[in-house]
């Protein structure tokens, strides 16, 4: 697994990220341009390897300010994510059959 995670607001604590989660490749992306604008705070994008070694996209998600907005209250926090089951399907069965 990798995950590709961009902190919109800040510099994030790199480190402590990487030591909480030893077995995943977390790679940060303070360059990616999709989400920006819609996603708040943080987001981030999920990826597998492939049989053939490449890397899947699988889905990715954040922060968004929704119920902020809805509930007006500045101290709401909504993290929403999709993952693609066909391509967690292709993982399993490259072929599709």
């Amino acid at each position: 697994m990798r995950i590709a995670l961009t902190d919109l607001e800040s510099e994030p604590p790199r480190e402590l990220w990487r030591a909480a989660y030893p077995h995943v490749e977390l790679v940060f992306d303070p360059n990616r341009a999709s989400g920006r604008g819609y996603y708040t705070d943080v987001c981030f994008k999920i990826h597998a390897r492939a049989a053939d070694g490449e890397w899947l996209e699988l889905g990715d998600g954040g922060a968004v300010d929704w119920t902020r907005k809805l509930l007006s209250n500045a101290k709401e926090r909504l993290v929403i994510s999709g993952v693609s089951s066909e391509r967690a399907c292709a993982l399993v069965n490259p072929r599709g059959g």
